[in-house]
């Protein structure tokens, strides 16, 4: 399934700068709380409220499988099956897909933060309920929950980065040296 097609099943969708948000149709969602983005092998979904990624495709009345396609694009993406001489062969691990999406999650992280200090910042707390200044305390820790975590996800995208830059290095030298 293609982003657009994903698209045209939700509600409430607008164009970000790194993707799309829209209504996540896994729960009663009021303010767009669903990321989508467009993945290697499939559209990439995420809901900020809490909801797994079974409980959002059940939702749309798809399966999981039906979000992905191959890399050729020629169809849903095949499970690979154990043979009589035994498990295929692990892929590579594909370093730079990993990168972006970690560096996707830490900017959707960041975007997460920024949502929660527009909509605490600025306001009158003089005549707040107890409850409503709990939920606000809450709302800053998330804040900074989220920049923390954001920090990590870019650190530890850039070191795989870094690692599969070194070993295609590596790779090439080996090569050059054969001939």
């Amino acid at each position: 399934m293609t982003v657009n097609q994903l698209l045209s099943r939700l509600h409430g969708v607008r164009r970000m700068s790194r993707g799309w948000q829209a209504h996540c149709p896994a729960h009663d969602d009021r303010s767009p709380s669903l990321s989508i983005r467009e993945g290697e092998r499939g559209p990439l979904i995420k809901c900020w409220a809490g909801c797994t990624f079974p409980e959002i495709v059940s939702a749309l009345g798809l399966r999981a499988a039906d979000l992905f396609f191959s890399p050729t694009g020629d169809g849903p993406r095949s499970v690979p099956q154990v043979g009589a001489a035994g498990p295929l062969p692990t892929p590579a691990l594909n370093w730079r897909a990993v990168s972006n999406d970690l560096l996707y999650l830490a900017e959707a992280r960041e975007d997460h933060a920024e949502q929660i200090r527009a909509l605490v910042s600025g306001h009158n707390c003089g005549d707040w309920t107890e409850q409503v200044i709990e939920d606000a305390l809450a709302a800053v820790c998330q804040i900074d929950e989220d920049e923390r975590m954001a920090d990590i996800l870019r650190d530890v995208a850039c070191n795989i980065r870094a690692i599969g830059l070194e070993d295609e290095r590596r790779k090439e030298s080996r090569n050059d040296d054969r001939c």
